[in-house]
C-alpha cells in the first residue's frame, strides 16, 4: 500500500505513465506460500512490462522498498514466459492498488527457479519448506527435463 501511494506521487508528476506490474519470486514468494518464518532482505520480482523502470525516480523508489529483478541475474531463467503466463494476482484484505499490479508466481515456478539456481540456500529452502507438498510434480518434472541439459552443463 505504501509503494502504491508513493507511485501516485510519481504518476501525478508524469514520471509514471502506466501501472507498474511485477511477479513476486524468491524468498518472499516462498514466505507467502508457507507458515514458516524465514529472513529475507529483499523482494525478488520479475517485471512483466519494464515500464519506466529505467527512470531514476522509479529505480530509486523500488530500491527504497528493496524490490529488484536480481532474480533474473542470479538464477538461470529460461522459462520466464511460463512464469508470466501462469502468474496470478496477489490480493489481500480487499486492497486494490491504483499504480501497481502485483502477482505471485506459482509454487511450481518458484520451485523450478530454486532448482536451477546455483545457490545452496535455494536447495535448503526446498528441503525445509513444504512448498513441494502441494505442487504439481509432473509439471515440474516436465519443465526440468526440457531445460536441464542447457542449464546444468
Amino acid at each position: 500500500m505504501d509503494l502504491d501511494y508513493d507511485l501516485k506521487g510519481l504518476a501525478d508528476s508524469g514520471k509514471l505513465t502506466e501501472k507498474l506490474q511485477f511477479i513476486i519470486m524468491g524468498g518472499t514468494a516462498l514466505l507467502l506460500y508457507n507458515k514458516k518464518t524465514r529472513v529475507t532482505s529483499d523482494i525478488d520480482v520479475i517485471y512483466i512490462k519494464p515500464v519506466d523502470i529505467n527512470k531514476e525516480s522509479i529505480k530509486s523508489l523500488l530500491f527504497d522498498y528493496n524490490i529488484s529483478n536480481n532474480v533474473e541475474n542470479v538464477m538461470e531463467f529460461p522459462f520466464k514466459e511460463d512464469v508470466i503466463r501462469r502468474k496470478y494476482p496477489l490480493r489481500g484484505a480487499g486492497v486494490e492498488f491504483n499504480h501497481i499490479n502485483v502477482f505471485l508466481a506459482t509454487r511450481e515456478d518458484i520451485i523450478l527457479s530454486k532448482i536451477f539456481s546455483s545457490r545452496p540456500e535455494d536447495e535448503k529452502d526446498l528441503i525445509e519448506f513444504d512448498i513441494l507438498d502441494k505442487a504439481d510434480l509432473d509439471y515440474i518434472r516436465e519443465r526440468y527435463l526440457s531445460h536441464k541439459d542447457v542449464l546444468l552443463e
